[in-house]
């Protein structure tokens, strides 16, 4: 599995399939996000990489927990994140 894309300072994209080799990695480069978010006015941008199959569950937990880390209104979803995370949102028959 590819490394997060390092686009800029203020972006990170990772893979939809994290898996426990991989996520902390991608969990220190969201600190160092967030951190660099604190510093500035910056806004800070998270998708993930396309992915022909499901969000693996690590990854939707960076996700909501990069949106419930990050000071309100500075971390906006790509197409991706937000896709996944809309699942999430889904009322969940019993």
């Amino acid at each position: 599995m590819p490394a997060p894309s390092p686009s800029d300072e203020t972006s990170i994209r990772f893979a939809a399939d994290l898996d426990a080799g991989t996520v902390m990695t991608v969990h220190d480069r969201l600190l160092s996000l967030l951190d660099a978010v604190e510093a500035s006015d910056a806004v800070a941008a998270v998708d993930l990489d396309p992915a022909e199959g499901a969000v693996s569950p690590l990854a939707l937990q960076l996700l909501v927990s990069a949106g419930r880390s990050f000071p309100a209104g500075r971390l906006s979803f790509g197409p991706h994140a937000a896709a996944a995370l809309a699942v999430l949102e889904q009322p969940k028959e019993i």
